[in-house]
């Protein structure tokens, strides 16, 4: 049988030791990018409410290599590697994958341990247009969807999920220094996240005020339940898009 190839994102350098250590019990290969030959595209790494103009992104080989890994063992969702395993549909898989085929003494299917996409995320909201009903349904989602919700935005917070680029949150996030690492996005970035099963890139989604000197107004916020209907609010878990990959 030939090795499966593997490789992590965020895992501990523990659990990373471990994994090496086990490769000839599980007959896999750990490599250390992606794609042995090809990266991705680089994300922005400046916060997405800096003033500035932003870097330009570093565009590398956009292909799929002949080989490319057939697991992602990670322990993140933010990761650039996350984010080409979602596109190239590669199952993106938490480490207690790797125990569990350690106690079959061999890989097994990894549909019970397909990463949430909200894992281990912190989600925080801001916005007059979240009632108090909406609130704690989006907690119920995040919840059940691997994440933690936050009342209060703290440095905690990975996302604070906003509505439109104002409020005291809004203008915390911008200010405060222990803030920088918080994304600032739509409340759509998490609807299309629970929807597809799987991470959505924040870039896309990201909140922006217009240049003061535009004399532009903020957007009016969408209705709510155009993005947290009630079929998605309701209904089970979704199905995992990775979960059908042939491997």
């Amino acid at each position: 049988m030939s090795k499966l190839i593997v490789c992590t994102s965020g895992l501990e350098p523990d659990r990373k030791r471990d994994l090496q250590r086990h490769t000839p019990t599980l007959n896999i290969e750990v490599v250390p990018d992606l794609t042995p030959e090809c990266t991705v595209r680089s994300l922005l790494t400046r916060r997405f409410s800096d003033p500035r103009p932003p870097a330009p992104l570093t565009v590398r080989a956009a292909c799929v290599p002949p080989a490319p890994p057939q697991h992602l063992v990670a322990d993140t969702v933010l990761s650039e590697k996350y984010l080409a395993a979602v596109t190239w549909r590669i199952p993106v898989v938490s480490y207690e994958w790797v125990e569990a085929s350690l106690t079959n003494g061999e890989p097994i299917d990894e549909e019970e341990y397909l990463l949430r996409p909200l894992h281990r995320l912190v989600i925080c909201l801001s916005g007059l247009s979240f009632s108090t009903a909406d609130r704690h349904s989006i907690e119920a989602l995040v919840q059940r969807e691997g994440g933690a919700y936050s009342a209060s935005l703290d440095r905690h917070c990975t996302h604070l999920v906003t509505d439109s680029a104002s409020g005291d949150k809004y203008m915390k996030c911008c200010a405060e220094s222990t803030l920088q690492h918080v994304r600032i996005v739509t409340p759509a970035w998490l609807a299309d996240s629970i929807a597809r099963g799987a991470c959505a890139n924040g870039n896309d989604f990201a909140v922006r005020a217009p240049p003061p000197s535009s004399g532009m107004r903020a957007a009016a916020p969408a209705p709510l339940d155009a993005v947290f209907g009630p079929r998605l609010c309701a209904q089970a878990v979704p199905q995992l898009f990775l979960s059908d990959c042939v491997l």
